[in-house]
């Protein structure tokens, strides 16, 4: 759904209106490859890939220092932080995708 509609002309109608989806669309800001709608799905995504490969090589490579223990818990709680970020965005690309076909119908 997200690819079946021009994103140039809802962004057109979304600034001539003055209509900002949060976390995907903000009208004040020029254009630019950091605004737009998947910049931090793409983001999130890259942050949550190498968080989860940095835990799974933690906990696949056991040290027996007091530092590794802790190591594993911060990026198994990143790892939660960053599925928690990727729901948000997912959530913003949802309510991008109604606003922009609620306005082109």
């Amino acid at each position: 759904m997200l690819f079946s509609f021009d994103h140039a002309k809802c962004d057109a109608i979304l600034q001539a209106r003055n209509i900002e989806v949060v976390n995907a669309y903000e009208p004040g800001k020029a254009p630019g490859w950091r605004d737009y709608v998947y910049f931090g799905f793409w983001w999130v995504l890259v942050w949550e890939t190498l968080v989860v490969a940095a835990a799974i090589w933690e906990w696949k490579h056991p040290r027996s220092t007091p530092r590794s223990g802790w190591n594993r818990i911060a990026l198994t709680a990143f790892s939660v932080f960053g599925l928690f970020f990727m729901y948000l965005q997912l959530s913003a690309m949802v309510k991008y995708v109604d606003t922009c076909t609620s306005l082109m119908h």
